[in-house]
């Protein structure tokens, strides 16, 4: 196995953080962790409404809903960081979870592998899942 830090892919939906984060995985021979598996878990430990929800998406537009889910996602962050901590995995956050407008809600999402999250930053666009893992492995010394 290759010994690895935690990556963390962020980025726009449909950039291709769960094909790319697959790729890496299997490359590293670590587990992928994929926040859009495991958020809906994490969002109900803390009691997310799925009729409250659309009640705001119906009452108060995206926003109203966006609002309400920020918490949530701030929830789930912290949780699947401190899951694998302890271990080598290549992590995919959902869209939205790597993105705070409320500093209370960013400052309780900022663990340590935070900072690390945008050091590198590579862009996807007219690239294939592969090429964009090579470039990432390159970049981090790994391939």
């Amino acid at each position: 196995m290759v010994t690895s830090p935690n990556i963390v892919l962020i980025g726009s939906m449909g950039a291709g953080k769960s094909t790319i984060g697959k790729h890496l995985a299997a490359r590293l021979n670590v587990e992928q962790c994929s926040m859009d598996e495991k958020r809906w878990n994490y969002y109900n430990e803390i009691g997310y409404d799925e009729e409250l929800a659309e009640f705001k998406r119906a009452t108060e537009g995206f926003w109203g809903v966006y609002q309400y889910w920020k918490p949530f996602e701030a929830y789930a962050v912290e949780r699947l960081l401190s899951e694998n901590k302890n271990k080598a995995c290549v992590i995919d956050f959902g869209a939205g979870h790597s993105v705070y407008e409320d500093s209370t809600l960013f400052q309780k999402v900022r663990h340590p592998s935070n900072s690390q999250l945008a050091k590198f930053t590579v862009y996807t666009q007219n690239q294939t899942p592969n090429e964009t893992c090579r470039k990432i492995l390159a970049i981090l010394n790994l391939g």
